[in-house]
């Protein structure tokens, strides 16, 4: 068995989460790293959360064919990786760029769960103080979506 050391973060790593290829961690550094699991090397170290990351995780593409009703696969090829933040905030990133693809705000308390739909069209999360806010994606082609509070 081959032990792999995680890149060096500057504080504590609060959450780990795999997809195929990759390993993430993410840190109160406010830093998250991306792990080739293939190569043993780091791919790239994602930057601009400005609090500490509690949560981080893949979400998986749809994929269809006309054979078959949509399925989703989780791979380094089809996957968002999602982050969210002590201030409230959720990013979603390419893991292809290592860019950030969209931030989504209207959370105003630290995010304590999340969850997305395949693919990433819709976006929920809960914040301390006990808010639910879910955000449609499928708005953004004529305006950027907005939290809607539930």
């Amino acid at each position: 068995m081959k032990v792999l050391v995680l890149p060096d973060h500057t504080s504590d790593v609060n959450m780990i989460v795999f997809n195929n290829s990759l390993l993430a961690s993410a840190s109160r550094d406010r830093t998250i790293r991306l792990l080739d699991l293939q190569k043993h090397s780091t791919r790239s170290t994602l930057t601009g959360h400005r609090d500490n990351i509690s949560f981080i995780g893949f979400v998986p593409e749809a994929t269809a064919t006309r054979e078959r009703a949509p399925s989703f696969a989780l791979s380094s090829h089809d996957a968002t990786l999602v982050s969210c933040c002590d201030d409230g905030s959720i990013r979603l990133w390419d893991t292809r760029s290592s860019d950030i693809t969209e931030i989504l705000t209207g959370l105003e308390e630290s995010v304590v769960a999340w969850d997305a739909t395949v693919g990433c069209r819709v976006v929920a999360a809960a914040a301390r103080d006990g808010t639910v806010c879910m955000w449609n994606r499928d708005m953004r082609k004529s305006r950027r979506p907005n939290c809607v509070i539930l």
